[in-house]
């Protein structure tokens, strides 16, 4: 029999089903659908990135992602996507996982590209530490100024209008697959075609305080993190202090805006103006550590400058911090005998990382004590033996008026003929302060800090000075040294301070180290001599300086660094 309220039960029934299925294909739906960080890649030619994947022939260096000891980075990273756009246009090919392909000419050759800028490092360490997926978007174009290029109150289709156009197609792009991008933030390098122009830079700081304030308006991210990298430190960018001075007035006017040390960053030798790929990981990797502590509400990761200590056991030192009885030294000297008992505490203004002689392997960033001489590897903080560093440390904190930081290798009794020669092919001191270094900067950026190596204090010669072919090639040996470490630290200007070594017959052809030192020093207007020739040494040792000779050779390379950053050049000894 045919009842009528069946038919509207029924109907009722599929209403109902119907509802609880588009409800459940809604929460299916909700449930594919994902928010992931993202982060904006811009600038000029340094951003677009010259660093070389692999097979880097013609270039000087010959540099790639394996010689620098990050081949791993080749393969595709999907925990980092990203997509750039088209310089012209800012309209991209897609999205793509991250790899090492997304440098200057990937419009032209996409796929088959071999170079890469700062995003590579960005992506793998951002998302690494994040333990999560994220996304890149790149847009730059070289030679752009940020007053012609980056206006974006120019009524004409410029490089903001592109990548604007960049950031809504990679939206688009990436949305059928049920993402959406919380952009986080912008790391921008830039500014060297400003410093061409005294005009431009000038108004440098003006002109960056639009571009972002126009970019979190057209974004509506009022708090939208700038991460801002220097350019680098060269003759090439004329009004580069100007630059500088900008982009720092404006991290510090901002509380969303943080500086990323960039002065030091390696370029090639024959492209001056272009990162390396060591260059651009550095620069990639200062970028995301910057981002991190934005992320975790760490605010700005600091930039010190550091000094190395290196040499042979003069920089190690034997200067008595205390006790001086119990060392069998004549005279029975420490820094409380002398009147710098104040010196034997703690002093973190300063930090010290002290590499082992035998491997360049310290114990820890540590700040300063009159425990950093011989043997320290032993009893590190009851050793009370010292060097120059104490008298560096003091002085340099004290009239810079900002901390710093010093990395120590030294080992006594090694030439620099044979134990520093950086062209040996085995392992050696030279080899043992570049892992020192390393150490030292990773020690730092653990803890938030930024190194700038401003200079290098060399404390050596004596062992060169009894071996008259060592002491013939000193000169060249000590160029040769020199250069090689400012190549490889990209820094080809970096000062070097040698003090002359002390004046007694135990140094057989002292007089040819002196010569070689101070041509060495004639020759290049980034070295300068510094007087040891009449440091106080043991009586019953006359090697090795007492705690007053290490006080003064200290002081006295402390001066000369002074005189360094000041700009006054050699001090008149």
């Amino acid at each position: 029999m045919f009842h009528p309220n069946t038919s509207s039960s029924l109907r009722r029934a599929c209403s109902l089903l119907l509802v609880l299925f588009v409800l459940c294909a809604s929460l299916a739906a909700q449930a594919q659908t994902r928010t992931i960080r993202a982060y904006i890649v811009a600038g000029q030619s340094n951003s677009e990135g010259g660093g070389t994947r692999k097979n880097p022939g013609g270039r000087n260096p010959e540099q790639d992602l394996n010689t620098i000891g990050y081949s791993h980075w080749y393969a595709d990273f999907p925990q980092a996507l990203i997509y750039k756009g088209h310089t012209d246009t800012g309209v991209g090919p897609g999205w793509d996982n991250m790899r090492p392909a997304y440098g200057g000419g990937y419009d032209q050759a996409l796929y088959r590209n071999n170079q890469f800028g700062p995003e590579l490092a960005i992506g793998h360490e951002v998302a690494t530490h994040l333990n999560e997926q994220i996304a890149i978007i790149k847009y730059g174009q070289g030679g752009t100024s940020l007053a012609q290029f980056w206006n974006p109150d120019d009524p004409a289709i410029n490089c903001y209008d592109k990548l604007i156009a960049t950031i809504e197609n990679a939206k688009q792009a990436i949305a059928p697959a049920g993402i959406t991008l919380d952009i986080q933030g912008v790391f921008w390098t830039q500014g060297e075609s400003d410093s061409w122009s005294l005009a431009d830079s000038q108004n440098y700081k003006a002109n960056l305080e639009r571009l972002i304030a126009a970019l979190r308006t057209r974004l509506n991210k009022p708090n939208l993190a700038f991460h801002i990298a220097s350019l680098k430190d060269l003759p090439l960018w004329t009004h580069r202090q100007l630059i500088w001075d900008a982009q720092q007035a404006v991290a510090d006017a901002d509380p969303n805006a943080y500086l990323v040390h960039g002065k030091d960053l390696e370029t090639y030798n024959d492209d001056i103006a272009h990162y390396t790929a060591r260059g651009q990981v550095t620069l990639g990797q200062r970028f995301a550590r910057q981002a991190l502590y934005a992320a975790w509400g760490k605010g700005q990761v600091k930039t010190l400058r550091a000094y190395i200590v290196a040499g042979q056991s003069n920089a190690e030192g034997v200067g008595i911090s205390r006790n001086a009885a119990a060392y069998g030294l004549n005279p029975k000297q420490d820094l409380y005998t002398i009147g710098f008992g104040h010196y034997d505490t703690t002093y973190s203004q300063t930090l010290i990382y002290k590499g082992h002689p035998d491997s360049g392997v310290g114990q820890r960033l540590d700040v300063m004590r009159a425990t950093y001489g011989l043997g320290h590897e032993s009893n590190p903080l009851n050793y009370h033996l010292f060097g120059p560093e104490l008298g560096i440390a003091r002085s340099m904190a004290h009239y810079l008026e900002e901390q710093i930081v010093l990395i120590k290798q030294s080992k006594g009794s090694t030439t620099l003929a044979v134990d520093w020669n950086p062209a040996d092919p085995g392992t050696n001191q030279y080899d043992h302060l570049l892992v020192a270094i390393a150490n030292a900067t990773a020690a730092a950026q653990a803890a938030g800090v930024e190194l700038d190596i401003q200079g290098v204090f060399w404390m050596q010669g004596e062992s060169d000075s009894i071996a008259l072919p060592y002491a013939q090639a000193y000169e060249a040996n000590l160029k040769q040294f020199i250069a090689t470490l400012r190549t490889r630290l990209g820094k080809p200007q970096l000062p070097f301070h040698l003090a002359t070594i002390r004046d007694t017959p135990h140094w057989t052809y002292r007089q040819m180290i002196w010569n070689a030192q101070q041509a060495v020093a004639d020759a290049d207007p980034n070295v300068n001599w510094v007087s040891g020739r009449d440091l106080q040494a043991y009586d019953n040792d006359p090697a090795h300086y007492t705690a007053a000779g290490q006080v003064t050779l200290g002081n006295r390379f402390a001066l000369q660094g002074l005189y360094t950053a000041w700009g006054l050049g050699q001090v008149p000894w």
